[in-house]
């Protein structure tokens, strides 16, 4: 990715709260594209905020 894919990155994980520096970015998915990126990564998100739902509601 070159450095407007970082940052675009970056402000699209920000709103949803899941913070990056260029650095960490850079070293995780340097060689993705952006989408492939995002697509990854809100994939993670996505998994670990079900698991910490299963966790919350359980009875």
């Amino acid at each position: 990715m070159n450095k407007r894919d970082i940052n675009h990155f970056i402000e699209e994980m920000e709103m949803i709260g899941d913070e990056w520096t260029p650095e960490q970015v850079e070293e995780v998915y340097g060689d993705c594209t952006l989408e492939d990126a995002l697509s990854d990564r809100k994939a993670d998100v996505g998994t670990f905020f079900n698991i910490i739902e299963k966790v919350l509601n359980r009875d």
